[in-house]
């Protein structure tokens, strides 16, 4: 079994967007700086395996703390731009399995919980309480994976696997941009190989 934890810091750079806008006198710059954006990071898990090696499992958890986040929004005419979410917060649990069944035979799965949020605090603007983009709260999968030798030249390798992943945001916003809607619903998905 083996236990670890971490603490760790990180920083993107400052961002001076440089873009232009209308006005009555005509075509003006626009510029807008975008403090640093700073991360504090916390993990603490555990990863082991039974002795013969026929289990092997895996459990963490984290923390991210953002201080200044740094998102890409557009603006009424579609044009990107850089801006400050304020503070935002990634805490989740994973979790793995692996068990062999038989010396040809295994079985996997895994889990995991993801709360990304930019806080829910007015001090945040419109995007308080909106979920990361492309970060969904649950996903899964587990499954059978098949390994076999049927001679000297030919292997057998077979699988059935089951995933699961909950909604997920395309944009910061988590609102319909120009009446499309940004989120893509829970997907489930079953293979056999």
């Amino acid at each position: 079994v083996n236990l670890y934890a971490t603490v760790s810091k990180g920083r993107r750079s400052e961002v001076v967007d440089v873009g232009s806008a209308n006005s009555a006198a005509g075509v003006v710059p626009r510029v807008n700086e975008v403090p640093a954006e700073t991360l504090w990071n916390y993990e603490a898990g555990l990863k082991g395996s039974t002795a013969d090696n026929s289990v092997s499992y895996a459990l963490s958890v984290f923390s991210q703390d953002y201080q200044d986040f740094q998102v890409s929004l557009r603006d009424s005419a579609g044009n990107a731009y850089i801006a400050n979410a304020g503070q935002a917060k990634n805490t989740g649990v994973e979790a793995e399995l692996t068990v062999g069944l038989t010396d040809w035979l295994q079985f996997f799965s895994n889990l995991a919980w993801l709360d990304a949020k930019i806080d829910d605090d007015s001090s945040n603007g419109n995007l308080a309480g909106k979920r990361f983009r492309l970060q969904p709260e649950y996903t899964a999968g587990t499954g059978l994976l098949l390994a076999t030798d049927l001679s000297a030249d030919y292997q057998l390798h077979g699988s059935l696997v089951y995933a699961f992943r909950s909604d997920i945001f395309f944009e910061e916003a988590n609102a319909p941009i120009a009446g499309f809607d940004i989120r893509q619903g829970a997907v489930q998905q079953t293979s056999i190989r």
